[in-house]
């Protein structure tokens, strides 16, 4: 069942160091939750093997040791990180895959970078107390 767009997304669990990200196309991340990501590693978080919380994004799997997996585009989200922090990094980090953006559209790169994710990040901020973020559905393990 998916959720109602107006319910308040919860923070995501701080209560975890390490996190695997784990896609099935080169700028998923991008696209999704890289601004996220960013704001964690700022927080002291790390990215890499052995993980407590699994990033991915439009599918569930399982995973050994894992105690979370946390699912960006999810159509249910029930938690969000705030995207403050990484807004800037995740339209740098979207701007790496230049060329197949200017192959889905005549804007300018940057120009679609910053506004696709701002909208996206401010869309969800409605049910995050306002503050721009990336939203997931949170499963544990």
């Amino acid at each position: 069942m998916t959720e109602p767009q107006n319910t308040p997304l919860q923070p995501m669990p701080d209560d975890w160091r390490r996190a695997l990200a784990v896609v099935a196309h080169p700028d998923d991340l991008e696209y999704g939750c890289s601004a996220a990501i960013a704001a964690c590693t700022d927080g002291g978080r790390s990215v890499g093997h052995r993980p407590e919380l699994v990033i991915t994004m439009n599918h569930r799997d399982t995973w050994g040791g894992v105690r979370r997996v946390a699912v960006a585009g999810f159509a249910g989200p029930t938690h969000a990180e705030d995207a403050t922090p990484g807004l800037e990094r995740g339209v740098r980090s979207l701007l790496e895959h230049r060329t197949y953006i200017e192959a889905l559209t005549d804007e300018d790169p940057e120009t679609y970078a910053r506004e696709l994710l701002t909208k996206w990040a401010t869309i969800t901020g409605e049910r995050f107390g306002g503050k721009p973020a990336v939203s997931f559905g949170l499963f544990a393990r």
